[in-house]
């Protein structure tokens, strides 16, 4: 029989929550509302060059500058990509995106009875986000996460606080510490090999569990997670299997 798991870390996006989705949903409402604004805007070139200002630099990676500021600045980037010139425009695409978003912003179904039939078993459940401390804590609100999980770390929190994130090894001893549990008896499940598999095995974990949702062969060179599911509810049946 395997040693007995004490503990279940969770990633959040495109785990519990499939962000992709939500962020198009939230694109497709911001694309409507740029053409009730602006008559002559293209919309589909408008989120695309938003997109790639996003990617490149999110947030003021030296947090002087308010995510709501800083993302309102990359809308009316994006507008000047067309010759709009229009801060009221890009501050309205910037509270569009930002409501529209946390609006599609759900959890999978059946992951929050999976959640608490887990609790209820005796293991304790905790959530390890990467990301900026306001964006996620504003995720994290609106699942109400707090009443179903027994702890919560947020990557952006753990590196102002002198840590750092996922995959780190620290973040996931921090919730082993939460959890009251050893490494070797906690199982950590994510979308991302790098991060989410690799901050597993950085730390020790019994195993990692990896998200693959389309089935994608690994990239080379990529960490190997202990086990391969297609979708968060499927877990229960992984830890059956770990604790044989």
């Amino acid at each position: 029989m395997g040693k007995p798991i004490k503990a279940v870390f969770f990633d959040m996006d495109d785990t519990l929550v499939l962000t992709g989705e939500a962020d198009a949903r939230a694109y497709s409402d911001v694309m409507k509302l740029a053409t009730q604004l602006h008559e002559q805007v293209d919309a589909k070139k408008l989120i695309k060059a938003w997109r790639e200002r996003f990617l490149k630099a999110p947030w003021d990676v030296n947090h002087k500058v308010d995510v709501d500021e800083w993302r309102t600045g990359l809308w009316l980037s994006a507008l000047n990509s067309q010759g709009i010139e229009d801060a009221e425009m890009a501050k309205k695409l910037q509270e569009k995106f930002r409501t529209a978003r946390l609006e599609h912003f759900v959890l999978e179904k059946g992951v929050k009875d999976m959640i608490q039939e887990l609790r209820q078993q005796g293991l304790k459940a905790v959530v390890i986000t990467n990301g900026h401390p306001e964006i996620q804590r504003g995720k994290l609100e609106r699942l109400q996460a707090a009443s179903f999980f027994d702890g919560i770390l947020v990557g952006g929190e753990e590196i102002a606080a002198g840590g750092d994130e996922k995959p780190a090894a620290s973040i996931f001893l921090k919730a082993c510490q939460l959890a009251q549990c050893l490494p070797s008896e906690a199982v950590h499940i994510g979308d991302s090999l790098a991060a989410d598999v690799q901050g597993g095995i950085n730390a020790g974990l019994a195993a990692t569990i990896w998200v693959n949702k389309f089935g994608h062969p690994p990239p080379a060179g990529a960490p190997v997670p202990s086990h391969i599911v297609s979708h968060v509810t499927q877990l229960p049946g992984v830890l059956k299997a770990i604790c044989r």
